[in-house]
């Protein structure tokens, strides 16, 4: 892949991040002019509030959290390729700080039986390990400790189109969070 293409996957990387962090409403909240983006970016966090004082929360990173047009047609093209997920299991301390758990392996169950691993650093393709570096500092610089607290996996995903059938779950610290196929806002081809 050559530095255009390298340096535009991270480029949308970046916006995907942005595009993340901007869709999901809090609980009490709905959103009242939704689009296929929104419900997208909606249905791929999920937050598991365990306790008053500890929180587990996935994103997963959508084609369709990127613009439908032809300058996300490659960052659009590697998250339909490679599943990234975002995990971060924080603790609220006393003094209203996070503290947070290192998460030293995850691995998701692929269309109710195959199981995978998260593929290693140094085996990413580049445009793949450019992205995630650039989700990484993004999430950083956004949301300073909880960003930094934020643990990024990539699985090979080419049969699990977030608009095809199927789906995955990402078993972790005792419980199963899953992920069905197709997700809301698959109007629109990715």
């Amino acid at each position: 892949m050559g530095r255009r293409a390298y340096r535009t996957a991270g480029l949308l990387a970046v916006l995907a991040a942005l595009l993340t962090m901007t869709g999901p409403q809090p609980p009490s909240a709905r959103q009242w002019r939704t689009t296929p983006q929104a419900l997208a970016t909606d249905y791929a966090h999920i937050i598991d509030q365990r306790s008053q004082r500890e929180v587990v929360a996935l994103i997963w990173l959508t084609p369709m959290v990127l613009p439908n047009d032809a300058a996300s047609q490659l960052g659009r093209e590697l998250l339909s390729q490679y599943l990234m997920l975002g995990i971060v299991h924080a603790d609220v301390n006393l003094d209203g700080t996070f503290s947070f758990r290192k998460v030293p392996r995850l691995d998701i169950e692929a269309n109710k039986s195959e199981r995978r691993s998260a593929m290693d650093d140094t085996t990413l393709p580049p445009a793949i390990a450019g992205g995630l570096k650039a989700v990484q500092a993004t999430f950083q610089q956004l949301l300073g400790p909880l960003g930094r607290g934020t643990q990024w996996f990539v699985f090979d995903g080419r049969d699990l189109p977030s608009c095809g059938q199927g789906g995955f779950v990402v078993p972790y610290d005792g419980v199963l969070y899953n992920y069905e196929l197709p997700i809301p806002g698959c109007s629109r081809k990715v």
